[in-house]
């Protein structure tokens, strides 16, 4: 198995994975109080497949500045100048608040191949939160109003983002998750705009029906306003990256990777047309 590197990226912490250069990079962005490793078990499966893999922490995280004061705009910044410092053509792949950094990113950057937006955090105007996530909404609401960084508790989570996720799994991944700012969720709360129509790369988007906090009918949104393809799992939910049959969606990755690695239009690919249908693998998923 390839040994995932800890490095530096612009100053911030990330792991990097060797692959063929002649493949398309892989940058793996986080979401909210998250690291780049728990992005591990993703670049151990894409490196072994010969894709180089990258992943970066952002700002407030390792003991590299705090997150007090940050705002969705600082986020977008750290992506960018480690886009300059990787200096290469990317697919970028975002989780949660993630897909939306990687969308942003992509209004202007010239140098992307291809997004992968895992459970994608809604863009655009303020919208009303599924009540599946409302503990998690009144825990953050002090935040929000103050600005003061937070962590959600293990039990919000547990309840919202990760019902499938093995006990110690989780236990384990929360202890190494952050605060994060207030100001950063108050910006998601207001909404993050995109100009969608500035992104012309190939877009792929997975949700789980059983994510509480970006559930299958806002992936759907955010497909749709895309053009992009999109696959639903019935037995995911928020935290795909390292819950029960992680490597199914991956599988599917992987397949639609080909089709943007050989230069095909990944728009058109017949297997899975354009915002429509659920994934045919197997984990109890129904077209």
């Amino acid at each position: 198995m390839t040994e995932v590197m800890s490095i530096k990226l612009a100053g911030l912490p990330a792991g990097f994975c060797p692959g063929n250069p002649a493949k398309p990079a892989l940058l793996f962005l986080h979401g909210m109080m998250s690291r780049w490793q728990h992005f591990d078990q993703y670049m151990h499966y894409f490196s072994s497949r010969d894709y180089p893999c990258w992943s970066v922490s952002l700002r407030g995280r390792d003991g590299i500045t705090s997150v007090a004061g940050v705002r969705f705009g600082d986020y977008l910044n750290d992506v960018e100048t480690v886009m300059e410092i990787v200096d290469r053509p990317v697919i970028l792949v975002g989780h949660s608040l993630g897909a939306l950094l990687a969308l942003k990113t992509a209004e202007t950057a010239l140098d992307i191949r291809g997004l992968i937006l895992i459970a994608p955090a809604p863009i655009g105007h303020l919208r009303r939160p599924p009540l599946s996530a409302l503990r998690l909404f009144v825990e953050g609401a002090p935040a929000v109003l103050t600005g003061r960084s937070t962590k959600f508790s293990l039990a919000a989570l547990a309840e919202a983002a990760m019902p499938l996720v093995a006990p110690e799994v989780r236990n384990r991944t929360y202890s190494t998750m952050v605060p994060e700012s207030g100001l950063l969720l108050r910006d998601l709360a207001l909404g993050v705009p995109v100009a969608t129509d500035r992104i012309s790369c190939p877009v792929l988007c997975l949700s789980g029906k059983r994510d509480g906090i970006c559930p299958p009918w806002l992936a759907s949104a955010v497909a749709k306003q895309l053009r992009a393809t999109s696959l639903t799992y019935e037995d995911h939910d928020h935290w795909f990256l390292n819950e029960p049959g992680w490597e199914e969606p991956c599988a599917d990755v992987c397949e639609w990777l080909s089709k943007v690695d050989g230069g095909s239009e990944a728009h058109s690919w017949s297997r899975w047309p354009a915002h429509s249908r659920t994934s045919a693998r197997p984990l109890g998923i129904t077209r």
